[in-house]
């Protein structure tokens, strides 16, 4: 059996084992376990600069954008998103690059025992085993450590409240357009000025935080847009190109702005 092959059969173990435990998509409003197991491990999410990526759209897309960004101004980088397409490789990337199976797997046997220690803490008091969202926080947590990064890119997985990654302290906080999504998961309309899942991204502001970044609207927009004048009467052609612009220029402020929080959030903390 060559290597290749004998590694891509350990990263599809730590998948399989993954997939055992409580599907992303049932929320469960707790950050404690996750914060536990990551305690255990020795907080690997603080041993690198983290930007967290919070809002309804435009996500995972305004992650890679900043990803690279900092990737090209010479940083070490590591990016969260999911969900993933092929293998869950993709959802741990190291400088733009899926992390390794070899790396995926070792990683992931150095942790299993904080993980199956945390399980039986949760079942004594009566509660359920880590879910698959959370071991799969501390895990990416780990890895980025071990590679190791000097800057994280974390895309929220549902909501922010509640959402495994907030164990991890931004130095900036990002927020894409934020909308209705997930009722059925994060909560009915509340009779309020403030929607509860409204509420929930913006909890992603934890008191670390050194620096905010607003996209409004749809990405490209917002805090970052430029070239906002009326395009009313403009063929379709053309407002779609004038659209193509102010994004481009949109992203490339976006990253401008997300390098110089991170550079005074690092000139607050010396």
């Amino acid at each position: 059996m060559s290597d290749e092959i004998y590694w891509a059969a350990k990263a599809q173990f730590v998948e399989d084992e993954l997939l055992k435990r409580i599907p992303e998509n049932k929320l469960r409003p707790r950050l404690e376990p996750t914060r536990r197991a990551a305690a255990i491990l020795g907080d690997p999410q603080k041993s690198y600069r983290v930007i967290h990526v919070t809002g309804t759209n435009g996500k995972t897309s305004t992650t890679r954008f900043i990803e690279r960004i900092l990737r090209e101004h010479g940083l070490r980088t590591g990016r969260f998103t999911s969900p993933h397409l092929v293998s869950l490789n993709e959802r741990i990337a190291i400088d733009g690059e899926p992390v390794s199976n070899e790396q995926l797997y070792e990683v992931y046997s150095d942790i299993t025992p904080v993980l199956e220690m945390v399980d039986a803490e949760l079942q004594a008091e009566g509660d359920t085993k880590l879910t698959f969202f959370e071991a799969l926080a501390v895990l990416g947590f780990a890895v980025f450590a071990d590679a190791p990064v000097d800057v994280l890119v974390l895309e929220v997985g549902m909501g922010g409240e509640w959402d495994s990654t907030n164990v991890a302290d931004g130095d900036v906080a990002v927020f894409t357009p934020i909308s209705l999504d997930h009722t059925d998961r994060l909560g009915p309309l509340a009779d309020s000025a403030l929607h509860p899942i409204t509420a929930h991204p913006l909890e992603v502001r934890a008191k670390n935080t050194c620096a905010e970044v607003r996209l409004g609207g749809r990405p490209g927009r917002g805090d970052v847009a430029l070239l906002e004048e009326d395009v009313e009467g403009l063929d379709d052609d053309l407002a779609e190109a004038h659209d193509r612009i102010r994004n481009r220029v949109g992203r490339a402020l976006l990253g401008e702005r997300i390098l110089r929080a991170v550079q005074d959030s690092g000139r607050e903390q010396d």
